[in-house]
């Protein structure tokens, strides 16, 4: 990890801000994926796990050999 405090702003291109076209998309996808985050989430902890639980069985089931 970098020893760059969270707070500091982003260096270069990534320092730009964003136009109110970029902000209006990214309010958008924002809205569009509470709703099923919030569904899988409730799935999730009936069965006893989490969304890093979830993260982790999909990362192995994806590698070479399901390990």
């Amino acid at each position: 990890m970098g020893t760059m405090d969270r707070r500091t702003p982003p260096a270069g291109p990534a320092a730009r801000r964003l136009t109110a076209r970029q902000l209006a998309v990214r309010r958008s996808l924002m809205d569009t994926m509470e709703e099923p985050s919030r569904r899988l989430t409730a799935q999730l902890q009936q069965v006893g796990l989490c969304a890093g639980d979830c993260l982790v069985m999909l990362a192995l089931s994806e590698a070479a050999g399901h390990r």
